[in-house]
């Protein structure tokens, strides 16, 4: 077992690519079938003291700053995982985890805010429609449901601000200990993009946060013939964790990373040796692993779970009445209207100006490097034809995959940095001869 471990071929990659999976999908399960035994009650008398933030949320725009969409935190989505967390119903444990069971008021699905109010004020008129949720892993309850244990929401708001701020500051010190100092620039102004304080309040999106962080400091500590497997078990996190956000940053980040390696990419080859082959892993860990969930779910509910996925990737893949190509357009339009205020707008041409001063100044901008920046702006691009609609519909989530590419622009300028180094001591070495 041992020796088909340290073996660097396709089948024993396979074996521990399979390995990953199902020790993943059991683990995962096994996640949710724990949490769903914590009783709701205590979990209740701490969100009875956010009900009258719940119903702020409910009554604003969502957005953080009135007018500007890249501040939309989701009161919605946020309202509806809190619902799911709290809720009771009399099915059996697996059902429970698997179904992801929510009450509906009324007959109406919109409205999470009217159920989660109604349950915790205990209204007995309340209507005992109950709808599942299936197709989604709910892996965030593996979290949310313990921390509503001890916390209120707005707590967990200010626990999530604390932690990714944390998260942020360490991926800084370990860039600049690298000797990433302009890619420790561009992921600074990258997260800037991904306007952190909305993120952090925002509960569905910081799972994707927490996982691009998580990912990045375990690259740092890996060695690189093992980035595929770290990749791969990303894309599983993610497909895990995820309410379907912004889920390529969690691709497109550390991919910069891997491919910007000076050392495991020195070459053209190599380097898109690397990007092929940790892209494939994640996409491979991210779509196999959600597929499983719909496996788990047609067991315990005893039906199809994969017709309704298929409805739902044909949904948010379509271009509807219109041509793909023009969807498409007005979708990366949409995406990039949420950086229309002038912050935004100063801080892009102020790194635009300076990358170029910079590259300039440098005069060894490889192909490898731009390669790197490609394969930082590709992935995002296809995501939007891919998920066109879901990329449209809720641009206020997505645009943030736009953003990786600048971390990757700047990095690339790190790595020429050390090479314009190294021929400077070259030649002062000469020069002593």
């Amino acid at each position: 077992m041992k020796k088909l471990f340290l073996k660097d071929n396709f089948i024993s990659r396979l074996f521990i690519y399979a390995l990953m999976l199902m020790t993943g999908t059991l683990a995962g399960t096994l996640c949710l079938l724990m949490v769903y035994l914590i009783p709701s009650a205590p979990m209740k008398e701490n969100l009875k003291y956010s009900m009258i933030a719940i119903s702020q949320d409910s009554d604003s725009t969502g957005e953080l700053l009135f007018g500007d969409r890249s501040s939309f935190a989701g009161a919605f989505t946020n309202e509806l995982m809190l619902l799911e967390a709290v809720s009771d119903n009399g099915h059996p444990l697996f059902q429970k985890a698997m179904g992801a069971y929510r009450p509906v008021y009324g007959d109406d699905l919109w409205y999470p805010d009217r159920a989660l109010v109604a349950i915790l004020g205990g209204d007995e008129e309340y209507p005992l429609e109950e709808e599942d949720y299936a197709r989604y892993w709910h892996g965030y309850l593996v979290l949310l449901k313990p921390m509503l244990l001890v916390m209120s929401y707005e707590e967990i708001k200010l626990f999530n601000t604390m932690a990714l701020t944390v998260l942020f500051i360490l991926t800084l010190l370990f860039l600049i200990k690298k000797q990433y100092g302009y890619g420790a620039v561009g992921f600074t102004a990258m997260w800037f993009l991904m306007m952190p304080p909305a993120v952090a309040l925002g509960l569905q999106l910081t799972p994707c946060a927490y996982i691009m962080f998580v990912t990045m400091l375990l690259l740092f500590k890996t060695k690189p013939e093992a980035f595929s497997y770290i990749m791969f078990g990303c894309g599983m996190a993610v497909a895990f964790f995820d309410f379907l956000t912004f889920p390529l940053v969690t691709l497109t980040v550390p991919l910069a990373l891997i491919m910007s390696d000076a050392e495991k990419c020195p070459d053209l080859k190599k380097c898109f040796t690397a990007g092929l082959r940790s892209t494939t892993a994640w996409a491979s860990g991210y779509i196999i692993f959600w597929g499983m969930k719909w496996v788990m779910g047609s067991i315990a509910l005893k039906k199809n779970l994969f017709a309704d996925a298929f409805e739902t990737v044909t949904k948010r893949t379509s271009s509807g009445d219109v041509s793909r190509i023009s969807m498409f357009l007005q979708a990366v339009y949409k995406n990039l209207y949420c950086f229309k205020a002038l912050p935004y707008i100063v801080l892009i041409l102020a790194l635009m100006v300076f990358w170029v001063v910079r590259a300039v100044k440098s005069k060894c901008i490889t192909s490898g490097a731009c390669l790197v920046i490609i394969l930082g702006i590709l992935p995002s691009l296809f995501w939007i034809f891919f998920a066109v609609n879901h990329s449209y519909e809720h641009a206020t989530y997505t645009y943030r995959i736009l953003a990786p590419p600048v971390f990757a622009a700047f990095l690339v300028l790190d790595k020429n940095e050390e090479k314009i180094t190294g021929k400077i001591k070259d030649k002062a070495k000469v020069s002593v001869k």
